[in-house]
This record gives C-alpha cells, structure tokens and sequence, in this order.
C-alpha cells in the first residue's frame, strides 16, 4: 500500500508520477499548483484508486478543480480525510462540496481552512454533513464567516446532538 507526497512538479510532471499508481492509498499534493490537465489526471487516478487521505492544500484548485476530484471520491466513497484549504473554492465549490458530502459516507476528517466560502458556502456543506452524520473533524478558519454562519454551525450542533442521539437509542 502506497503513498505519494509532491511539493511541486518535477520534470517528469504529476501525470507521470501518477499513471500506474492503483495502490496508493494516501496522497499528498500541498503547495502544488495543478494545471488543468493535471487535475483531470489526478480524476483518473481518484477513479482506479481507494485513496484514504488526500491532501491538496494551496494547489490552486478554485471550484472547477474541486468538481473534478468529487467526482470520483463520491463514487469510491473510500476517502477517509481531505485537505483541500487554501484552494479559493469559493461559494461556488463550496456548493459542489455540500452536494457531494451527502454521498461520501466515508469521510471524517475535512480541511477548508482559507476557501472564502462565506455563509453562504457554509449552508450547503452543513447540510451535506447532516445529511450523512459522519464527519467528525471540520475546519474552517479563515473563511469568511459571519453571524449567519455562527447561527448556522449552533442550529448545526443542535441538530446534530438530537441526530447522535436517535441514532445510538
């Protein structure tokens, strides 16, 4: 069972560190940027892979990028944590995210620490983790937040404990 961690791209480029890479189960692109073609490849791999850990912190993703690599994760559903700050996802991508977490059922563990998803961004990835009840660990520094988000994440926790406790009774 494999592992990859690339600070930046070499000469023989992301595409080719990946092709071939069906064991890897934890994957580390941080402080990479990802051209568009890169991001497709890093699709392909997310489809023939079960990665567990995927780390793509300031890899210029922005919300077309984030499309590419939920797709394949809400198919596999076998990603256990994604880091995906510093990506300006935007409240576009932050829509995308609340969608796709209504499907990732394996989640746990989601970073998206500086994504500028204001209040609006956070209402749709509450609902996609209420919708499943499974992820344990969310950042969100440094996003934009206002008093809409603070009422959102208390009515968030409130529903969440009556949510736990239906489920263990």
């Amino acid at each position: 069972v494999g592992s990859v961690r690339c600070v930046q791209e070499t000469e023989i480029g992301i595409d080719s560190i990946l092709k071939g890479s069906k064991r890897i189960r934890k994957l580390n692109f941080s402080y990479t940027h990802f051209e568009e073609h890169n991001i497709f490849t890093l699709s392909q791999v997310l489809e023939s892979t079960n990665i567990k850990k995927l780390r793509l912190r300031y890899a210029s993703l922005e919300s077309k990028g984030v499309k590419c690599i939920l797709i394949p994760l809400m198919k596999k559903n076998t990603i256990e944590l994604l880091d995906i700050s510093g990506n300006n996802i935007g409240i576009e991508g932050a829509r995308l995210m609340g969608e796709a977490l209504s499907s990732i059922t394996s989640l746990r563990k989601l970073n998206l620490r500086g994504n500028y998803i204001k209040d609006e961004g956070l209402k749709t990835i509450l609902n996609g983790i209420y919708s499943t009840g499974i992820i344990l660990n969310l950042n969100l520094q440094h996003n934009n937040l206002g008093v809409e988000s603070a009422k959102l994440i208390g009515e968030f926790l409130a529903k969440k404990t009556s949510f736990f406790k239906a489920q263990h009774q």
